[in-house]
């Protein structure tokens, strides 16, 4: 039986071309048949730099969520159709 609920990603490669693989892990010893192992090939291909948008520097000290604690559903909402759609000036 699983007794690990922890994934982690085990590390990350940069492949070329805005393409990394990610190896997840979980904490499972060997022998857990429960276990998993994942491998996902990320493509930034047409994504979005943040790097200079508000969202970015969000730390949470000023009530504001900061950047990690939002959902996936939360930054599309923010980064596609809110207040963030325009780099900061």
């Amino acid at each position: 039986m699983a007794t690990s609920r922890v994934d982690k990603i085990g590390d990350a490669v940069y492949m070329g071309n805005g393409k990394f693989m990610v190896l997840e892990r979980d904490s499972e010893l060997p022998g857990v048949s429960e276990g998993k192992k994942y491998v996902f090939e990320i493509n930034l291909k047409g994504a979005t730099n943040i790097v200079d948008m508000q969202i970015s520097k969000e730390d949470g000290s000023n009530g504001e969520k900061a950047l990690e604690e939002h959902s996936s559903d939360e930054l599309v909402e923010q980064l596609v159709f809110g207040q963030y759609t325009k780099p900061r000036s």
